[in-house]
């Protein structure tokens, strides 16, 4: 996955904005609740009898204010899709992914497994071949 995205010339476009985001212009008319008492997205009838679906009201809700900065706390190095995605996904996780990788081979290996089964073959992962 790593490397599809590295290989991306995508640009993320930080253009888009939540700033003119308003909850309260959100205009539906359904008062539905699922078992948990949370509101839900519902369908109404209109009068061609098509159904439109409305988002659930958002009357009643006690709303708080954000005064901190919004965005990202750490920056990505670039501005491609796999700079991002290494914000979230360092060596240490590709380092757990090998290690238990190479655990788990081994203990179906030391299980019985037929003599002419692929595990057999097993050779330990490495990070560069993940």
């Amino acid at each position: 996955m790593k490397a599809i995205l590295e290989a991306s010339d995508d640009s993320f476009d930080s253009s888009s904005s939540d700033e003119d985001f308003d909850p309260l212009e959100s205009g539906g008319v359904s008062d539905k609740e699922d078992s948990d008492g949370k509101d839900v997205a519902t369908p109404v009838s209109n009068t061609d009898n098509a159904i439109v679906w409305t988002d659930p009201p958002l009357l009643n809700r006690q709303y708080f204010v954000f005064s901190e900065t919004s965005g990202l706390l750490q920056q990505p190095t670039g501005n491609r899709p796999a700079d991002f995605y290494n914000l979230l996904v360092d060596d240490k996780f590709y380092d757990l992914i090998v290690e238990q990788s190479n655990i788990y081979a081994e203990e179906v290996f030391v299980s019985s497994v037929a003599a002419k089964s692929r595990i057999t073959e097993w050779k330990p992962l490495t990070k560069k071949e993940l």
